[in-house]
């Protein structure tokens, strides 16, 4: 405020945006610097990449979550395993269950820890990564056991079944 002049700027701004801080932190000086006829500094952004790309982060864990149930439907849906790629379900699974871990692992452990809060103030305060992240959870939390013993069942009974498969008749004589 100059009053001599009777210049006067009024800046609102939304100051809450927990995902990148350090670039509100400049606005008022840089305000300053231009209204005396200088360039605005550069911002530099410091938080971390998990901080910034957390919606991009939340949104691959739900595609990967997605791709992941697609392919343990897609293969538990088949009427009959080729009894070469009996591995392919062993490392499905092992797939499947290193991506639920390291959901969790970031979602219950890192996150939290590295933010110093709890996920469910994540979730709030980030409506765009909770939008993404929640269903990412709820597949990461309760489909992992159906899926590896649905899967695993199916390996162990596709060669007995294979086999009742070849040994009964067609049909009536």
């Amino acid at each position: 405020m100059i009053p001599a002049s009777g210049i006067g700027v009024a800046l609102v701004i939304n100051g809450n945006d927990t995902s990148a801080p350090s670039r509100l932190k400049a606005v008022d000086t840089n305000v300053l610097r231009i209204l005396h006829g200088q360039p605005p500094a550069p911002t530099v952004v410091r938080e971390d990449w998990l901080q910034r790309y957390s919606w991009a982060v939340s949104l691959a864990l739900l595609l990967a979550e997605l791709l992941s149930l697609w392919l343990a439907l897609s293969i538990l849906l088949r009427r009959r395993a080729p009894s070469r790629k009996r591995r392919l379900p062993l490392a499905l699974t092992a797939c499947a269950l290193v991506l639920d871990g390291f959901a969790l692992w970031l979602c219950f452990i890192y996150a939290p820890a590295r933010f110093d809060t709890q996920l469910a103030v994540i979730v709030r305060q980030f409506p765009d990564v909770g939008a993404t992240l929640v269903p990412a959870l709820a597949l990461a939390l309760i489909w992992p056991i159906p899926r590896t013993v649905w899967l695993l069942s199916r390996m162990r009974a596709g060669p007995q079944c294979a086999r009742r498969q070849r040994m009964e008749p067609a049909g009536p004589l």
